[in-house]
């Protein structure tokens, strides 16, 4: 993962593609969510990656139910998140969504009560 200082002159290098994932809580939010996709967009050029993917949502960051976030993780093509911030991702206690628990070889996870998953 990569959190972007957008007022850096340097970026890591990357190898393969990127993925840019931006998200809000609320749909009040939404002008938010377009000039964060746009503030990692002009990011992602100015460092000239490659982004294969890119997603954006209105979700919590509270809970596991964030599907647009788990289907860039699942991307095979995706080898790099770029974020803004790390609680873009989720916030405290957040159940890691199973793209991510497969790649670091554990097992699925109960991701709400009684493990049913996001309602």
């Amino acid at each position: 993962m990569i959190l972007v200082n957008i007022d850096a002159n340097t970026s890591p290098s990357v190898a393969g593609g990127v993925g840019l994932y931006a998200r809000v809580c609320c749909p009040e939010q939404r002008s938010d969510l377009e000039r964060q996709t746009a503030r990692l967009s002009a990011w992602a050029g100015k460092a000239g990656h490659k982004v294969v993917r890119m997603e954006s949502e209105i979700a919590s960051g509270m809970d596991g139910c964030r599907w647009k976030a788990q289907r860039l993780l699942a991307d095979p093509k995706v080898t790099t998140v770029v974020v803004e911030h790390k609680d873009r991702l989720g916030r405290m206690n957040v159940v890691v969504c199973p793209p991510v628990r497969a790649g670091l070889g554990e097992g699925p996870r109960p991701q709400g009560p009684g493990g049913g998953g996001c309602r």
